[in-house]
């Protein structure tokens, strides 16, 4: 009997989307896949989906293709490696590395969204005046949070991937960064938002940035600023601290 494919409308962000969905259903470990499964599950659901007419972006052809190169080498026979080989990489490793940084990256960006969330609900809640208040006093600004919010994301639509250098390191976490800041700031008196995105690697890196500002703002160690409208913030040293 073959198996009933759950097709689900909503759209995914791309192909590692859909993987970390497929993983998550069948109950795997991140680290341990069994591609087989995935690689078919993966491929019927792109044919479902032909069934319905419905687009399918090239990077999901890309991965299927990837996918099934995968399974087929695992099909073949283990063969002694040479030393030329043992540079290359594999691709199954690199598969699960993608994984990883795609699923890091989405819990990270979540937080984000969460913040942002909870400015909103508090904007309903309360008037103008009292959001004003709250944020400042939580956050250390002197703008609204909320401006904040937007012109981060406003930031990040102008990045692509393009516009970072080569990934050597991507498992940032929010407490490496607001290390890295307190280190910073012992030498330096502040610092803009463009700076730091500069010195990026990749979008998660900016996301991990900036919840590290949030959460040193809301411990009222750094102040962020905007000088006008629609310009560059700047994260300050607290000097009170």
């Amino acid at each position: 009997m073959m198996e009933k494919i759950e097709v689900r409308l909503d759209v995914f962000e791309g192909p590692l989307d859909l993987l970390l969905y497929l993983i998550k259903k069948n109950k795997m470990d991140i680290y341990d896949i069994k591609i087989s499964i995935i690689a078919d599950q993966y491929i019927k659901y792109l044919n479902t989906m032909k069934k319905l007419n419905m687009e399918i972006a090239t990077e999901f052809m890309v991965m299927a293709s990837t996918l099934m190169y995968i399974k087929s080498r695992m099909l073949l026979p283990v063969e002694k490696v040479s030393e030329d080989d043992i540079d290359v990489e594999n691709p199954e490793d690199a598969l699960v590395e993608k994984l990883v940084k795609y699923k890091i990256y989405k819990e990270v960006a979540k937080k984000f969204s969460d913040l942002e969330d909870n400015m909103i609900h508090a904007h309903k809640r309360d008037t103008s005046k009292d959001v004003a208040k709250y944020t400042q006093n939580k956050y250390f600004f002197d703008f609204s949070f909320y401006e904040m919010l937007g012109y981060y994301k406003e930031l990040m639509k102008k990045q692509n991937d393009t516009s970072f250098h080569q990934v050597i390191k991507d498992d940032f976490t929010v407490e490496e960064k607001i290390n890295y800041f307190k280190k910073f700031f012992k030498a330096k008196d502040s610092i803009t938002m463009t700076e730091i995105i500069k010195k990026s690697n990749s979008k998660m890196e900016v996301v991990v940035y900036f919840l590290a500002i949030l959460e040193l703002a809301r411990l009222k160690i750094l102040k962020v600023k905007q000088s006008k409208a629609f310009g560059d913030i700047w994260i300050y040293r607290n000097s009170n601290q």
